[in-house]
């Protein structure tokens, strides 16, 4: 194809599906997420050329959980970018370590923290800017590996409806692009962009589907993507037939939001299709600003039948007094109180839960290179040796979602350890230790051994 039709016809359509998600142009200047990759070089330089540079504000950000020289690296090849087309731009670096103890203050993910963070970061510049909306660049693949990731995690109508073209005042204009085409666009025109190293990564869910799942499925199934995104529109249509109605629903049960509960009437509660029920419970955790989303398994036994006793998941109890069903933030009693804190050099390390000594050994015996914890318990003397484990890395307690790494390289509920460990109450004081030198922030050691269980060694960690 002729490089100019090619960059004419990309442009269009980008142009095409921002009117189509209802942009409308003004005054104000537009903003984009630029992180320095393919994609969202190809879209500041798309929207450069559909609007002009002095209506576009780039933001970047630096979220500081690779390596030092990649991430700067990143944020100046951005900066330069701007600078070469006379684009306004702001850069936010997010402090080292805040990533990783957001993710165990919120227990979720590294990936879900990193975005929760530039999500806050974006609304700021969004308000403080005064800008018309805030251009993404997820485009056609990583919608087809959303939906897969979704599919094998057992997602709902909803999040099989995928990512939504316009949210709130943000827009997706390339997610009818692939990656192709997008860095065919760029190399048309001769215009370099940034490799994220992670991208190779296996141990991400997302670089497994694109690496492994999805050639496989192209060799096998073919027109499986077209399929893919026909079910992404049809559930969606349903999902907008399901809110209507969930809506209507909460009005007809007298849905009473206060601080720290919400209630509704049990027995019109227990008349509504399971689906509905299901969505309310899920609409009545959101309301009260749960952390973390309720395990399905859980939401669909409280929607089974009358609610008997309490039912407790994930921070919420839920239950049934004279006419209504209470959903309600469970108390924390102290002694339940979490402990968290990043180290990053040797000495004393004082926590709510107990105080540590850590020291970083090198050719520690024949265990080599790591780190060295001491502590008393109850008058006694406890120690432990972490190999190769550097500094900073997280002590924290354990959380619902944690996750480690069994010998054989799969993930293994730290749920299922504490439960064949029998170690009941003092799952919430068994000390986590987690590194923080990949994007992962995998888990490198359960300190089981504080109150009479095995240790959990990670044997290989970085």
């Amino acid at each position: 194809m002729d490089s100019k039709k090619q960059i004419c016809d990309f442009e269009k359509e980008v142009f095409a599906n921002l009117t189509n998600f209802g942009f409308l142009l003004d005054e104000r200047q537009l903003g984009v997420a630029v992180s320095g990759g393919a994609d969202s070089v190809s879209l500041l330089i798309s929207l450069i050329h559909l609007f002009s540079s002095k209506k576009i504000y780039a933001i970047t950000i630096n979220h500081n959980i690779r390596k030092a020289e990649e991430t700067e690296g990143d944020a100046l090849f951005v900066e330069a970018l701007c600078k070469t087309h006379n684009v306004d731009y702001f850069r936010y670096d997010i402090p080292r370590g805040e990533v990783f103890s957001y993710a165990d203050k919120n227990d979720c993910g590294i990936e879900a923290a990193a975005r929760d963070l530039r999500y806050n970061v974006f609304k700021t510049i969004y308000i403080e800017k005064k800008l018309s909306g805030i251009c993404l660049a997820h485009n056609k693949n990583d919608q087809i590996e959303t939906i897969l990731m979704r599919f094998f995690s057992g997602g709902s109508v909803d999040s099989l409806s995928g990512i939504s073209g316009k949210r709130d005042f943000y827009f997706r204009p390339l997610l009818s692009i692939s990656r192709d085409r997008i860095e065919s666009y760029l190399s048309s025109q001769k215009i370099q962009w940034r490799t994220d190293s992670t991208n190779e990564d296996t141990a991400f869910f997302r670089n497994r589907i694109r690496k492994r799942i999805i050639p496989f499925l192209n060799s096998e199934i073919p027109g499986w993507q077209n399929a893919i995104l026909n079910l992404s529109l049809k559930n969606s249509s349903d999902s907008e037939v399901l809110e209507c109605i969930t809506q209507k629903s909460l009005l007809e049960l007298d849905f009473l939001l206060s601080k720290e509960e919400v209630s509704f009437l049990e027995e019109k509660f227990f008349l509504l299709p399971k689906a509905i029920r299901r969505r309310i419970i899920y609409k009545a955790a959101d309301a009260l600003l749960i952390k973390g989303r309720l395990p399905f398994t859980f939401v669909d036994s409280v929607c089974e039948k009358k609610i008997v006793g309490t039912k407790e998941a994930c921070g919420i109890e839920i239950f049934c007094k004279e006419t209504r069903v209470f959903v309600r933030k469970k108390i924390i009693m102290a002694t339940e109180s979490g402990f968290s804190v990043i180290i990053e050099r040797n000495g004393a390390v004082e926590t709510e839960f107990a105080n540590f000594s850590v020291t970083y050994f090198e050719n520690f015996s024949e265990m080599g290179n790591g780190m060295f914890f001491e502590t008393i318990i109850s008058g006694e003397k406890k120690e432990l040796f972490v190999p190769k484990l550097q500094f900073p890395f997280i002590l924290r307690n354990y959380q619902i979602a944690d996750t480690v790494l069994s010998s054989n390289g799969t993930e293994k509920s730290v749920s299922k350890i504490f439960e064949s460990w029998k170690c009941g109450k003092n799952r919430a004081l068994i000390p986590v230790i987690q590194e923080m030198h990949s994007p992962l922030g995998q888990i490198v050691c359960l300190w089981g051994s504080l109150f009479g269980f095995p240790n959990w060694i990670v044997k290989e960690n970085s």
